[in-house]
Order: C-alpha cells, then sequence, then structure tokens
C-alpha cells in the first residue's frame, strides 16, 4: 500500500477521532448548562410560589386586621368618634396658639365649643376639618372678639351682609357673629357655598372667601389682570395653615 495514502488514511482517522471528542465534548457541556439551567428555573419557579404565597398570606392577614378594625370602628360609638375629634382639633389649635404667641384666644371651654362646632358643621356642610382651621388661623388667630378694618366680624371674619345672607340660606333668624358656635356655622356655610360655586376647586373657593365669588370669576373671565396683594398673600397663607393642620392628623 502506498505509504502517502496510509498517512492520509491516518490523518483522516486522526481527525474523525479528534472531531468525535471534540463533539462528545460540546455535547456534555451543553447537556451540564442544560441541566443548570433547568436547576435554576426550577429553583426560581419554586422561589416565584414560595413570594407567591407569602404575598397571599400578607394580603389574608391585611384583609383580616383591616376586617377588625372595622369591626372596632363599627364598635365606637358616634358620640366617642366625635368626641376624639375634638380632642385633637383642641390639641392642634393650642399648638398652633402656643408656637406663634397668640394673645386673645378663647379659654378652654372656648377651645372646646370651637372645636365642636368645626367638628359639627364640617360633617353637616361637608367641609374638610383643615380647611375651616386654616381660614380661621388666617382670618382671626382665634380671636373671637376680632374686627377687621373692613368690618369682617368674629373667629371666621364675617362681613355682615355675608353672615345675613348665609342666615337665610340655613334658616338661622338668629345668630350673633361673636357667639363661637354661630361664627363657625355661618363661616362652614360660607366656605361651602363658595366650594359649590367653583365646583370644588379649594385654590379658588380661598380666594373667593377673602375678594368674593365675583372677583374671582372676573379674573377668570379675564376681566380683572389679577388679584389684588391681600388676596395673593390670604390664599397662600391659609394654604400652608391648611397643610399644617393636614398633618397633625385632621
Amino acid at each position: 500500500m502506498n505509504s502517502k495514502f496510509v498517512l492520509v488514511i491516518c490523518f483522516l482517522t486522526t481527525l474523525l477521532t479528534v472531531g468525535i471528542v471534540l463533539l462528545g465534548m460540546t455535547v456534555y457541556t451543553l447537556r451540564k448548562d442544560l441541566k443548570q439551567t433547568q436547576t435554576f428555573l426550577s429553583d426560581e419557579i419554586s422561589a416565584s410560589k414560595t413570594t407567591e404565597l407569602k404575598l397571599l398570606e400578607s394580603f389574608t392577614k391585611i384583609e383580616s386586621i383591616s376586617e377588625q378594625i372595622s369591626i372596632l370602628d363599627e364598635s365606637i360609638s358616634p358620640s366617642d368618634k366625635r368626641w376624639a375629634k375634638v380632642k385633637k382639633i383642641r390639641k392642634a389649635v393650642t399648638d398652633v396658639i402656643r408656637e406663634n404667641g397668640y394673645i386673645k384666644v378663647p379659654d378652654v371651654n372656648g377651645l372646646t365649643s370651637y372645636a365642636s362646632a368645626v367638628v359639627d358643621f364640617s360633617e353637616q356642610y361637608d367641609v374638610p376639618i383643615p380647611l375651616i382651621l386654616a381660614v380661621t388661623t388666617r382670618e382671626s388667630a382665634f380671636n373671637v372678639s376680632a374686627v377687621s378694618h373692613a368690618g369682617a366680624h368674629g373667629l371666621m371674619q364675617l362681613m355682615s351682609e355675608t353672615a345675613k345672607e348665609c342666615a337665610n340660606d340655613i334658616n338661622k333668624p338668629f345668630f350673633n357673629v361673636y357667639k363661637i358656635r354661630d361664627n363657625v356655622q355661618l363661616g362652614t356655610w360660607y366656605l361651602y357655598k363658595v366650594l359649590d360655586i367653583f365646583n370644588g376647586d379649594v385654590d379658588l373657593s380661598v380666594r373667593a372667601y377673602n375678594a368674593g365669588p365675583t372677583y374671582v370669576k372676573k379674573v377668570l373671565a379675564g376681566e380683572l389682570p389679577d388679584y389684588p396683594k391681600e388676596t395673593i398673600e390670604y390664599h397662600k397663607a391659609v394654604l400652608e395653615w391648611k397643610k399644617k393642620y393636614e398633618n397633625f392628623g385632621l
């Protein structure tokens, strides 16, 4: 047999052997990678199921806690709930009075009367408690007998015509703007009115409480260029107070 032919056969045999070995190694590696991938996916699926079960358990616990809270809430009498709100408002107002050094403020009985009126009329007229407190703070700093340079009276600084208009709206023929409960009722009703006029827009309603709804409408219509400086400052202050009272948890 020709020696060259033998060499070729040997070379081809060696090449084939190497190819088979390499192919076997490649198949082995692929099988190993596949097994690792299968193990990884299995672990991930298992972990996912565990997480899903934990989430389900958490949601179940949350639902259970919510149900318990609901049961407890229902077990608390309306009078107890009301009194809790009154005390919370009284505490918040007391803190604000002390922090700002307000002088002409109601005594403990007066603060309780104010807080009670805020709770009652906030619920009756659907006006947020923090907004009522913010307006009172900016208007009078809780001075029951306050009178502005423009002739506004009491805690929520009601002009005489505005007070009469609100009293007619709610069929309250007899009232005293310096009486805490009367002033809060009429002032809260007026807040309700401006909120209703401006579709619940607090920004516009606060401006309207100070400048009047007509002025606000004229600004919106472009008939007036802007609000008076007093109204701009008033709006800013009331919103800041509102945020502060919200931070009290009211």
